[in-house]
């Protein structure tokens, strides 16, 4: 069990992480565009943004987790945040909804 949640969220960060770079492959502009789309997508509205915190301490949208039901998807960033401390990760991230 524990190893197809795993599974399920490494095709999950897959995913999500070529939906942000695709957009993001213009910078900043880039970015910039794929939150306007997804904050004006009304399905949208319940999904959250996984994000890191960059060396200048800005927060960089990583990915954009969505399609699960309720508090689904603060839930499995929540749980991917989880997974990169037991990595050992020194990296800080967060979850926040989408507007």
């Amino acid at each position: 069990m524990k190893e197809s949640i795993g599974r399920s969220l490494l095709a999950l960060i897959v995913a999500g992480t070529t939906v942000v770079a695709a957009f993001a492959e213009d910078g900043a502009d880039g970015t910039k565009r794929l939150v306007d789309a997804v904050n004006a997508n009304p399905s949208l509205h319940d999904a959250t943004w996984f994000e890191k915190k960059n060396v200048m301490g800005e927060w960089e949208k990583m990915m954009l987790i969505f399609g699960y039901a309720g508090t689904g998807d603060y839930a499995v960033c929540e749980r991917l945040i989880e997974l990169a401390a037991q990595d050992g990760s020194t990296e800080v991230f967060r979850c926040n909804p989408v507007e």
